[in-house]
């Protein structure tokens, strides 16, 4: 199986950024109509997309603190660790970079001077 997200399940992920975390709880689109609320988005019928769209929602909202649940449910519908590290990084594209920059920071070592007395000019 192909090891990077095909085009649908990055469709699914560009629509996730709109839905709210409310978009996840049964009945919300009822619970809006009745309130005179906008209601909310149906789930998606297929079950590994719809696993996907929740994900990403969670993530996009909590960060990856509390998501530990969701991303094994997401591994039993198939998702590889590549896949949802694709997906987090569609999520939160700044996720990259920082984890470029601290591998970087993690291989040097700077010197600044600060174990030194300063150098007193009169």
């Amino acid at each position: 199986m192909s090891e990077e997200l095909t085009p649908l399940e990055r469709a699914v992920v560009a629509l996730s950024r709109k839905d709210p975390v409310s978009s996840l709880r049964p009945n919300s689109r009822k619970r809006g109509w009745i309130l005179g609320l906008p209601t909310a988005p149906l789930p998606l019928a297929n079950p590994r997309l719809e696993a996907l769209r929740r994900y990403a929602i969670l993530r996009r909202v909590h960060g990856a603190a509390r998501i530990g649940a969701e991303r094994e449910r997401l591994q039993e519908t198939g998702f590889s660790r590549q896949k949802i590290e694709e997906v987090d990084e569609l999520v939160d594209p700044s996720r990259k970079e920082r984890r470029a920059r601290s591998r970087a920071e993690g291989n040097l070592f700077i010197f600044d001077g600060s174990c030194f007395p300063a150098v007193r000019w009169n």
